[in-house]
């Protein structure tokens, strides 16, 4: 039968993104406890402008709601609370994805769950901006994916790819998974991180010589430690990741200068800080990414007042 019933946990950037184009075409669903669920299907959400009004559910509906498809797009600080909303939906039939940034959030996933069929996927490209409940973005980009483990099939996969391709989301098949994510993953540790501390748009990141070397020298760290993880990260992947960043539009933001501008607390622990644990692990320097996690933390402190 396919997918047809999409539940997507996350109304920010990019579960707006693909929540608008999931409804469009699917019987779609976002999760929200009672305070958000009331604001969300009152206000709904808009996407370039358009407005789309979304249905809201919580876990005590898991019984009436069978998803066959979850997009797991939170904040890196909310997934654990979020993880045990979505265990009663989960079956043995579900499959979920995260598009969240960072390398580990399926391994947690896989923690609260033997059973769920698991898409690790990356988001490349986009330059999705949020504010309150209107995101704008002018490069969609494309979801790179694969099997996280065993439990998912080809079949599986090639659901997913079905899903995305009716629901005109750009994606690809990814022949090595893992790298692609570390290739996000050395991206968002390098211009999540600085953009933030220097409030600064793709723009200021495109034409900046001191940003840039910020920047280069937080992503060799992350090529250091994939190398030490198995994973094939050479610095020429960061030459690959310029040519991505100059297609983005110059007044979008990176997801964390957006939190910092807007008094959240920031996915820090996600890079700099997982950065550290990797760095302890393999005994391999780290030490612009804790300078990072210093001045971030720092920062959030002023931010979050």
């Amino acid at each position: 039968m396919g997918i047809e019933t999409v539940l997507v946990a996350g109304a920010g950037a990019l579960g707006s993104l693909y929540g608008h184009k999931f409804i469009q075409k699917k019987n779609t669903w976002f999760l929200a406890d009672s305070k958000r669920k009331s604001k969300l299907e009152k206000e709904g959400i808009f996407v370039n402008g358009a407005h789309y009004n979304i249905r809201c559910t919580d876990s005590s509906a898991a019984n009436n709601i069978k998803p066959d498809f979850i997009l797991v797009a939170v904040k890196y600080n909310n997934l654990p609370e979020v993880i045990k909303q979505l265990i009663p939906f989960i079956t043995k039939n579900t499959i979920v994805a995260s598009v969240m940034n960072g390398i580990d959030s399926e391994e947690i996933i896989r923690k609260n769950s033997d059973i769920a069929k698991i898409v690790l996927s990356v988001p490349i490209g986009m330059d999705a901006v949020r504010n309150n409940n209107s995101t704008t973005y002018t490069k969609e980009g494309k979801i790179v994916f694969n099997k996280f483990d065993s439990v998912i099939t080809d079949k599986d996969i090639e659901e997913v790819k079905s899903l995305f391709d009716q629901c005109n989301i750009s994606s690809e098949i990814a022949k090595d998974i893992k790298y692609e994510m570390w290739f996000k993953f050395m991206i968002n540790t390098g211009i999540n991180q600085i953009s933030a501390l220097l409030n600064a748009n793709y723009g200021f990141m495109q034409k900046n010589i001191y940003a840039k070397k910020l920047m280069d020298d937080a992503m060799v760290e992350v090529v250091n430690i994939a190398n030490a993880e198995g994973i094939n990260l050479t610095c020429s992947d960061i030459k690959r990741w310029y040519s991505i960043l100059d297609s983005l539009g110059p007044e979008g933001k990176t997801s964390m200068c957006q939190d910092i501008e807007a008094g959240r607390k920031t996915e820090v622990e996600m890079f700099s800080g997982k950065m550290i644990e990797l760095g302890i692990k393999h005994n391999i320097d780290v030490t612009i990414n804790k300078v990072l996690y210093d001045l971030l933390k720092a920062k959030e402190e002023i931010s979050c007042r």
